[in-house]
């Protein structure tokens, strides 16, 4: 029910094949999909790690923070933006910048 969260979704659904890959690298340092999907299931061990989402708490809402992600844990932060425009700007620059270090390129 959280309006940044549904932004997030539905900033994701906007993306074309090479943004997808990028927020995939850039949430989990890899650019394959995970063997057992995005969430825990039967074929899974317990050491499978469920991928999460919330939103960074603050007294302001302060659009200068970048969204953060980690990697050994796969979850993904994101500052509480006040409009869908600056989630859709932080995370452009994101994909844009975010992922160097993970890959060659």
């Amino acid at each position: 029910d959280d309006k940044v969260i549904q932004w997030f979704w539905t900033y994701v659904k906007s993306l074309n094949k090479e943004g997808l890959k990028h927020l995939l690298l850039f949430w989990s340092g890899t650019c394959s999909l995970p063997l057992y999907g995005f969430s825990k299931n039967d074929h899974s061990n317990n050491d499978h790690q469920q991928w999460s989402i919330d939103t960074l708490e603050s007294d302001e809402h302060d659009s200068k923070f970048l969204p953060k992600a980690s990697i050994c844990s796969y979850s993904l932060h994101i500052p509480n933006y006040i409009s869908y425009d600056i989630l859709k700007n932080k995370f452009d620059v994101v994909l844009q910048f975010g992922y160097f270090g993970y890959t060659n390129n």
